[in-house]
């Protein structure tokens, strides 16, 4: 009260005294008994205001702007949040506790900000206009969790990058297990040749020259495993050059020559339609393919099987270019029909 000492109220103009409640106009500042603010029917300012702008109470006020600003809806606040925010201030109304909520609002531009809100409910006994009320305050912590998105979706696409890696590590390690092999058995069948026929120049030195192109594709194997980078990404670089498909073809049949041998297998290699036998690839690629489709027909066709290898050309649309296929038949197991559709995956 020692503020409003000898002050006096804006309706009735009584003095105030020390037990009186008071209200104060949130417009103007003119101190009101609460019960003259209870009477005020057309609520007038006085002239001592300077004004004859009809004064409203705050609950009246707030209803006009509630209908005029908000067309009486709750719209600014998020819809997929309404039914949290309402939860919210029921308890605490029910609690009697201030209660907090992240949620997120719609503000008149559209725009959409997330706000750290606190509820408190005070009821009509103290309220200053006597009329059940919430009150809120929000604090805008819309960066902070767009910065927190950020770096959440950053983790986790350093996750999936590595995930993606090591998956790739596994795979291309298997692959060159696999890949490695063939190379290696033919150095070793092709060393074991020549120890028993050191008496043959030709034949030693027919098999020096099969065992250096099996020596050139195990290491550019062996390359590719200590290239992490390649590993890592999970992609294939590819490197051309010139090669000769007569030859290409022949070293892929002298490095399974120890393996077709090992099963007694019949083994053929024929062209058709192959006008230009010197074309620009990835030979150590193309190589690398028709080793593995010949070493798997070996694995899977029973002892003392057929297996052929046979090139097409084709015309291209584009000039300078032409259409290879490559074709390995066998009369092995096979593939069951329903795995068709994954052999590629």
């Amino acid at each position: 009260m020692a503020n409003f000492e000898g002050e006096s109220c804006s309706k009735c103009g009584k003095a105030f005294q020390p037990n009186d409640s008071i209200v104060v106009c949130p417009d103007c500042g003119a101190p009101y008994h609460r019960e003259c603010i209870k009477e005020m029917k057309e609520c007038v300012y006085h002239a001592q205001h300077g004004t004859d702008q009809a004064y409203k109470p705050k609950a009246e006020r707030d209803k006009e702007q509630f209908e005029k600003e908000l067309n009486s809806q709750y719209t600014y606040v998020h819809p997929d949040d309404l039914e949290r925010a309402v939860r919210t201030m029921q308890n605490a109304r029910d609690t009697g506790e201030d209660t907090v909520i992240e949620a997120r609002i719609v503000t008149r531009s559209g725009d959409t900000k997330i706000l750290m809100m606190t509820f408190s409910y005070v009821d009509a006994k103290d309220s200053w206009d006597e009329i059940p009320s919430f009150y809120s305050v929000g604090i805008d912590v819309t960066r902070e969790r767009e910065e927190q998105a950020r770096q959440r979706q950053a983790l986790e696409d350093a996750y999936q990058a590595a995930r993606v890696a090591s998956s790739a590590k596994t795979n291309f390690l298997s692959s060159m297990s696999h890949d490695i092999r063939t190379p290696m058995n033919a150095i070793m069948g092709m060393t074991a040749i020549a120890q028993m026929n050191l008496d043959s120049p030709e034949k030693v030195h027919d098999c020096l020259k099969k065992i250096g192109v099996s020596s050139r594709h195990l290491l550019s194997l062996i390359n590719e495993v200590l290239d992490m980078s390649k590993i890592e990404s999970g992609k294939v670089d590819l490197s051309p050059e010139d090669v000769d498909l007569s030859e290409l073809m022949q070293n892929v049949a002298d490095m399974c020559r120890p393996l077709i041998s090992e099963k007694n297998h019949e083994f053929q290699i024929s062209a058709g339609r192959v006008q230009h036998e010197k074309v620009v690839a990835d030979g150590d690629r193309l190589q690398q393919v028709l080793m593995n489709l010949v070493s798997n027909a070996v694995k899977y066709t029973p002892e003392g099987g057929t297996i052929s290898l046979r090139i097409n050309e084709f015309s291209s649309p584009l000039p300078g270019k032409a259409q290879y296929e490559f074709v390995l038949t066998d009369n092995g197991i096979g593939i069951a029909e329903e795995f068709l559709p994954h052999i590629f995956e």
